[in-house]
């Protein structure tokens, strides 16, 4: 009986042994600890992404990005886009009519856009440019706006300032702390300030309304040529 119970206590701590060698062994990966704040994980992530956005059936902007990451679980759920971005905006006609580079861009609630780093705006229908640190557009109130520096050239002036607030449009919008520069109009033909200059007083002889078809033919002499100088 001695050497039996010597036996099962040797063959117990071989089965042990085997055991924890088996569990080292396995092929099940290492598992990290559980997540208590799920807001701090993309619930989505991919990378080279190009994708459109539509509304009540219609093709409204299309985003390309090298990173496109989904936070569902975060007030307000949100959309990043953190190595760069690219929209495009399409009128009813299927045309785009303006676009917006940007180092980083979020999207809350699929309808405030907030694009930050080095912003540039162009709008094609009015040739309008537009750069800044960061710009937000707000689908649902259909306006940008930024209290940071803007930069804006359009076709006739270059304006300057900060607080920004227009439409979407580009065609009603104010800025604070404004400066900027706008062309002179071309002058006249005739030189300028020819229309502060009094007529001129017409001629005794009645030539008043002569035109130059009408004026006397002036013949000029032949030209003489010079004489050659003597070198003495």
């Amino acid at each position: 009986m001695k050497h039996l119970g010597q036996c099962l206590l040797v063959l117990t701590g071989l089965l042990t042994s085997l055991g924890a060698m088996t569990a080292c062994g396995g092929d099940a990966p290492p598992m990290g600890e559980a997540l208590k704040h799920r807001d701090s994980m993309a619930v989505m992530v991919t990378s080279g992404c190009s994708m459109l956005y539509s509304d009540s059936g219609r093709v409204q902007f299309k985003v390309i990005a090298e990173q496109w990451e989904v936070y569902g679980k975060t007030t307000p759920p949100r959309h990043v886009f953190a190595k760069g971005h690219y929209l495009q905006r399409f009128s009813r006609q299927f045309t785009p009519d303006l676009y917006v580079i940007a180092d980083t861009a979020y999207l809350y609630n699929q309808n405030l856009w907030d694009v930050r780093g080095h912003v540039f705006l162009k709008d094609f229908v009015r040739g309008l440019t537009f750069k800044t640190s960061q710009l937000y557009w707000d689908l649902s109130r259909h306006e940008f706006w930024t209290d940071r520096y803007v930069y804006i050239v359009t076709p006739d002036r270059t304006i300057e300032g900060d607080h920004f607030r227009s439409n979407e449009e580009m065609t009603r919008y104010s800025i604070r702390q404004t400066s900027g520069y706008m062309p002179a109009p071309q002058e006249q033909e005739g030189g300028a300030g020819t229309a502060n200059i009094p007529p001129e007083t017409p001629p005794a002889d009645g030539r008043a309304n002569e035109t130059p078809d009408t004026l006397p033919q002036i013949t000029l002499p032949p030209r003489t040529q010079p004489r050659p100088r003597t070198q003495g």
